[in-house]
């Protein structure tokens, strides 16, 4: 029983594990299937998950639909804590084509997903089109215990329209007084409410 302190004493001092999933999904024509990734995560050696990073390059797709798809697997609404989405390439449209996968079903927006742990939620290279803006609201009333919005624009975004984006988000994050939220220029400079 000698040994039994010092593990632990030495069990505090480690830090706790974290599992990160970090998905790079690119989908660069509109054809074949797009979002099928359900099976595939299943087959994971472990699935309690805390941080989700999705890096997507997806040009022609419903941004919400699709993210809402994968974050509407059980295993990551049970565990997910923090959540990064990437925007690398993505091109604003007002739908995908005919029986895209992501598309569906139709009444993806009135989808309710408990993401019972999310706590943060960080978004890169934001350009504020409808889709990005349904993402963001949905994401707001899927997280109960959510602290934190953090959303950075993209360098790409035209200097006229900053002001109309950051005020969409800061308006749809009112509405969750709870969530510290904070719209950051592609450089780092924050926006501030204010400017609303």
């Amino acid at each position: 029983m000698k040994g039994s302190p010092r593990k632990g004493k030495d069990a505090c001092s480690q830090p706790p594990r974290v599992h990160v999933l970090c998905l790079q999904i690119s989908a660069q024509d509109q054809s074949g299937p797009v979002l099928n990734f359900a099976r595939e995560l299943e087959k994971l050696p472990v699935s309690n998950f805390t941080i989700l990073a999705l890096n997507l390059n997806a040009e022609g797709h419903v941004l919400a639909a699709f993210v809402s798809r994968i974050l509407g697997m059980h295993h990551l609404q049970t565990s997910i804590q923090r959540l990064k989405v990437v925007l690398c390439n993505w091109s604003e449209m007002s739908k995908c084509i005919k029986h895209c996968p992501c598309n569906e079903p139709k009444n993806w927006r009135s989808y309710i997903i408990s993401l019972t742990r999310l706590e943060e939620v960080e978004i890169y290279k934001f350009r504020g089109g409808d889709h990005e803006i349904d993402l963001v609201t949905m994401i707001l009333s899927w997280a109960p215990m959510l602290t934190r919005m953090t959303i950075r624009l993209t360098h790409e975004i035209n200097p006229s329209d900053i002001g109309d984006c950051a005020k969409s988000i800061y308006k749809i994050c009112f509405g969750h007084p709870f969530v510290n939220s904070f719209v950051y220029l592609s450089n780092g400079e924050l926006v501030p409410c204010s400017q609303m």
